[in-house]
């Protein structure tokens, strides 16, 4: 269920490449008490007002093969956000006020067995699943992506793509009020999230970290090791949310001051992509921008790091030509990349 007790619901779109699937875990941050879930809005809380159809024109669930050159013809499954808890929540009703729940971890178990019964999903060494999420749908993929591959779909050849889900735990450019999740850093969104949802975590990850830790098992950097499943990340340099968590709210580069904090954090987010497991593989273009799977722009697939483009680079390491490595731009300033996408939004 979501949030509000409505019962869960998804999107589906059958392709003809039969055995090929894509599930794309939507964003839209969290909430962990009243004032913060009532800011949320029922959208992101309710499946009350989900239309029948959506229609997708680009993207990785695009049906437009010149759009989106590799998957146009694969099955599609949008699974939408309406849990706050990054796919990772246990709790039946909340301490403050019963009628709410997080219950995300159910999300994925629930929809694999629909689609397995229902709508011609086999658990079988010819099909490929690219199990993706971005931002706060990117977060919830680190506790649920070795379920994905190793109990619910253990034949099946599954790879991960975590889109500007990557965060970390900087230390703010301004202190946080996390009055809502906006206004709050990475480390105490989770952390606050956490006393809510009492997550269901990477179990590895979970049993490695004391109590006081096991806030480190939502954020990639620390629970990657832990994930034996590959995992794509796509991270942009200069994340426009990983920013305005940290306390700036517009493009960096318009003070010095700004600057240098997010080229630092930028250097350190670089610095996390060499020290991670080689079965895992990094695309991060200097672009001041936050998710790119679902992003409007419609040469998503052209933006390019390291001068390859992300849909030659995705589907290099989906089909197993690539199996790690790390591309970067040279240039060390926002939208210094000509292929960023022109519009900047927190997605």
């Amino acid at each position: 269920v979501c949030n509000d007790g409505s019962p869960y619901a998804y999107f589906l779109g059958l392709g003809t490449e039969t055995d090929k699937w894509v599930f794309f875990q939507q964003g839209g941050s969290y909430c962990w008490d009243e004032d913060s879930c009532n800011s949320r809005g029922s959208n992101y809380m309710s499946s009350n007002g989900l239309p029948s159809t959506e229609t997708i024109s680009v993207g990785i669930l695009s049906d437009d093969a010149s759009n989106n050159p590799y998957y146009a013809a694969w099955n599609k499954v949008l699974i939408p956000y309406c849990t706050s808890d990054a796919f990772s929540g246990t709790v039946e009703k909340a301490s403050w006020k019963s009628s709410l729940s997080f219950l995300g971890s159910r999300v994925i178990p629930s929809l694999i067995a629909d689609l397995k019964a229902s709508h011609g999903l086999i658990d079988d060494v010819s099909t490929t699943v690219i199990y993706a999420g971005a931002s706060a749908g990117g977060v919830g993929m680190y506790p649920n992506l070795d379920i994905l591959s190793g109990t619910l779909l253990p034949s099946s050849n599954v790879v991960g793509v975590i889109d500007s889900g990557w965060f970390m735990d900087s230390v703010p450019y301004v202190a946080q009020s996390c009055k809502d999740a906006l206004h709050c850093s990475v480390e105490a969104n989770i952390k606050l999230g956490m006393t809510a949802w009492s997550p269901s975590v990477d179990a590895d990850c979970s049993k490695d970290k004391p109590a006081d830790q096991q806030w480190q098992c939502m954020m990639g950097k620390y629970v990657e090791p832990y994930i034996s499943t590959p995992i794509f990340v796509f991270e942009w340099q200069f994340d426009l949310a990983q920013l305005y968590h940290d306390g700036i709210e517009d493009n960096p580069s318009g003070a010095a001051a700004t600057l240098t904090y997010a080229q630092t954090s930028s250097a350190n987010l670089t610095k996390t992509f060499a020290a991670a497991q080689r079965h895992h593989m990094f695309f991060s273009p200097s672009c001041y921008q936050h998710v790119v799977l679902n992003t409007k722009h419609p040469t998503w697939a052209k933006v390019t790091a390291g001068g390859v483009a992300l849909a030659d680079a995705l589907n290099d390491f989906v089909i197993g030509k690539t199996t790690s490595s790390t591309l970067l731009d040279e240039c060390k300033t926002p939208d210094c990349n000509p292929t960023c996408p022109p519009d900047q939004h927190i997605g």
